[in-house]
């Protein structure tokens, strides 16, 4: 549902009751992990809006290193490609239990360690056990957590089974070291990410997005992919950035937005800031939105939302392909987007029959797609909610596809 426009918010201010936004800390990333500190600020900003009280209990930024291995999270082109879905789906610690286990000091190597053992082969894993027995005790955990940690690792071992290192990890271990800090995954919200591929419409999405988040009754920040080079002078190419959107105004008849970055608190400072935009204290950043709707097909928007809270209406095309078939859904105007997840036997069982008729389906938008939930009655009220919500959006964003 498309909320109406406002003027001027900036959700710090919004917030100031409980101070929620500024609750969040300003993140100094480690190599490319832009779109997880970005991730986490839109989750933050959900928690305390939506029930957390304890404003202490910020994500901490180094929970990335259970999931990837140091030199993966250093290595800038294999970081920038984390999924921002991450913090979403795997429990996190708060920043207070990891600064009480590692204080100001790396804990790579701990981590490091983790993965290493995780994935040792059978005829290593003596020594996989002993290198995290040691990390344990250099990082002086509790002769509790430590048992239990070892034990995780015991039982890995002797089931022969293989998994990845990060699913061990964050299923396993991190509840042990978090405990009663763990921050668990929330069921009931879904994570929205749109790609933008038709520049002229650029403007028109960012705005729809940002007011539908930030005008609400409960606003919430929208994570906004860009180019940084715009946030820096003589820097060329494009540097894919992540970032958070927080507030938005209308200065001079033009709208700007206020973005939250993940550089530190200061970098507004360095000579190489460009200097021909308005910053406030804390190194949040007024962009003109012309700045970023002129950046052609890099933009991407991410967003919270109830779970299954879009629905897309249209007739329902199909492809076959190999044994399976690729279906889209087709509004008035030829335009087709592609249902997610359509090749799955489940979901083609569903959709097979419905084909050349008019449906309406919840789900949520993933990139240039929408990934479906369920068919819903072709009702009145459900094509009303797909013209002015989430189809009329896709539609905007994305090019027609024959």
């Amino acid at each position: 549902m498309i909320i109406a426009e406002c003027l001027v918010v900036q959700l710090q201010h919004h917030f100031r009751k409980q101070d929620l936004m500024r609750s969040i800390p300003t993140r100094n990333q480690v190599g490319g992990t832009c779109t997880y500190q970005m991730a986490l600020a839109l989750k933050d900003a959900w928690r305390f809006s939506h029930g957390e009280t304890d404003l202490k209990r910020t994500s901490s930024d180094r929970n990335v290193f259970f999931y990837k291995r140091s030199t993966d999270i250093y290595n800038m082109g294999l970081a920038i490609s984390l999924p921002q879905e991450i913090p979403f789906k795997t429990t996190l610690c708060t920043d207070g239990i990891l600064n009480k286990f590692f204080g100001n000091n790396s804990m790579s190597s701990f981590t490091d360690a983790l993965h290493w053992a995780a994935e040792s082969i059978p005829g290593n894993t003596s020594e996989a056990l002993m290198s995290v027995e040691k990390s344990l005790d250099d990082y002086k955990f509790d002769s509790g957590k430590k048992m239990a940690i070892l034990n995780s690792f015991e039982e890995l071992f002797s089931s022969g089974s293989r998994t990845s290192s990060a699913k061990f990890i964050n299923q396993k271990i991190v509840p042990i070291i978090c405990g009663s800090d763990s921050i668990e995954p929330d069921a009931s919200i879904q994570l929205n990410s749109l790609n933008l591929d038709q520049p002229k419409n650029n403007a028109t999405v960012i705005r729809t997005v940002v007011n539908q988040s930030l005008c609400a009754e409960n606003p919430q920040p929208v994570g906004l992919g860009f180019c940084a080079n715009i946030l820096r002078t003589g820097e060329n190419g494009c540097g894919q950035h992540a970032i958070a959107i927080v507030g938005k105004r209308v200065n001079k008849s033009q709208t700007e937005y206020l973005l939250k970055n993940s550089w530190g608190e200061d970098w507004c400072r360095k000579p190489s800031a460009n200097r021909k935009l308005q910053y406030e204290q804390d190194c949040k950043v007024w962009v003109p939105e012309v700045m970023l709707a002129n950046q052609g097909d890099k933009i991407s928007l991410d967003w919270i939302s109830k779970k299954s809270s879009e629905i897309l209406c249209g007739t329902l095309t199909g492809k076959p392909w190999d044994t399976a078939m690729f279906y889209k859904v087709m509004d008035e105007n030829g335009h087709k987007v592609y249902v997610y997840n359509s090749l799955y036997p489940e979901v083609d069982s569903v959709l097979r029959p419905k084909l050349n008729t008019l449906v309406c389906m919840s789900g949520r938008v993933r990139g240039a797609d929408f990934e479906m939930d369920q068919v819903l009655e072709d009702s009145d009220a459900n094509k009303e909610r797909s013209t002015s919500g989430i189809g009329k959006l896709l539609r905007l964003a994305n090019k027609p596809t024959k």
